[in-house]
């Protein structure tokens, strides 16, 4: 069977197979989306709490509005996303 054939019946039961058959390809599309899936969550945890550090910093020493320093501008540019 060809790796063309394979992606084509790739999860799909046919009569003669009881069992989803998944090619290499896609197992290999599969552990990579996976790994992405992990980093992508890794990621987001490490965004949010470089958000809370930078909003804390925004408002520093003016809480809970912001504040005007030239540390707390920094933060609200980056915050802003500038």
């Amino acid at each position: 069977m060809s790796e063309k054939e394979q992606c084509e019946i790739c999860l799909k039961k046919t009569d003669d197979i009881k069992q989803p058959v998944i090619c290499a390809k896609c197992i290999d599309k599969i552990a990579s989306y996976d790994i992405c899936d992990l980093e992508r969550k890794k990621l987001k945890v490490e965004n949010e709490r470089y958000k809370k550090a930078l909003e804390r910093l925004s408002r520093l020493g003016n809480e809970p509005h912001l504040g005007n320093s030239i540390g707390n501008q920094i933060a609200q540019q980056a915050l802003k996303g500038e």
